[in-house]
């Protein structure tokens, strides 16, 4: 008797810590078995360089998220490519196909994969932080048990202090199909790279194969470059403070030598602007002066 009740004990102790640490870890236990992160997961499922992805938890195939995830940075309501130092951005991410249970999580780092500025959570959002290994140190954001089931996730990142050249926010977003079943996911991994206003002039110094030229008799761009592979082209605009004053989508490159006339607005006022021209994701830039 005195053994039954010992084992009838520690059975119901342990089932105690596993419904603890279920409550603790925001993860939902059936059978032993973790479910999903409805209220966000740990720190460290973006796919970024030395982390996990979502598939840890959920049992889905990994997607590309170039055309599922639609990350905007902006500030002051226009979108920009480029952050200055201490700066505030806001950050908006949406699934273009609007599952009815979703969920993300995003970090950002710098080209020695470090961590690069601090984001900020809204009321859709909450904040994690990475504690051992690789991602010790790194920052995130992610969905809460509230909004895995929003039309998207508005955010908001400080850039770092000082400029550490370009920022690439690692994203990865969860395609559920609401079974409460670790199976059927998809999970959506994409990237998205922010340069800084002293790294554009830099950068364009040292890419000798694109060339930039305006004649202010037509009001007119000429770019001149040199790709390996086709891909969507676009330009924007910025004046010094980083703010887009114009934008254009220009369509799909060609292999080699490419030469691109980009008639300006009217509306454009004369000054020094910086041209960030890009071929799907990579990016060319360089100063130039418009006079009419």
């Amino acid at each position: 008797m005195k053994i039954l009740v010992l084992l009838t004990i520690s059975i119901s102790t342990l089932t105690f810590l596993a419904v603890q640490r279920s409550s603790n870890s925001h993860l939902i236990y059936t059978h032993g078995l973790k479910i999903k992160n409805n209220a966000g997961p740990n720190a460290g499922f973006t796919g970024a360089p030395g982390e996990a992805t979502c598939i840890q938890c959920h049992s889905g195939n990994l997607q590309t998220g170039d055309t599922e995830n639609a990350f905007e940075v902006s500030q002051n309501g226009n979108e920009t490519f480029i952050y200055q130092p201490s700066q505030t951005y806001d950050l908006t991410l949406m699934m273009t196909s609007q599952p009815a249970k979703k969920g993300f999580q995003i970090t950002a780092l710098n080209g020695n994969n470090e961590p690069a500025g601090e984001f900020i959570a809204s009321t859709n959002t909450q904040l994690k932080s990475g504690q051992f290994g690789a991602i010790a140190g790194r920052k995130y954001a992610t969905h809460t048990s509230g909004t895995n089931s929003p039309n998207g996730w508005d955010f908001s990142w400080t850039a770092p202090s000082t400029n550490v050249g370009e920022v690439t926010f690692y994203v990865a977003t969860n395609k559920a199909n609401a079974n409460n079943q670790s199976s059927g996911d998809l999970i959506y991994l994409s990237q998205y790279t922010l340069n800084s206003t002293t790294g554009i002039v830099e950068q364009t110094k040292l890419n000798e194969k694109f060339t930039l030229g305006y004649s202010p008799s037509n009001h007119q761009l000429a770019i001149n470059f040199e790709i390996k592979n086709m891909g969507e082209m676009h330009l924007n605009l910025t004046d010094l403070n980083g703010r887009i004053v114009y934008k254009q989508e220009l369509g799909k490159s060609v292999e080699g030598e490419n030469k691109q006339l980009v008639i300006l607005p009217n509306s454009l006022l004369s000054g020094i602007y910086i041209v960030n021209f890009f071929v799907d994701n990579k990016a060319m830039a360089g100063k130039i002066q418009i006079s009419k």
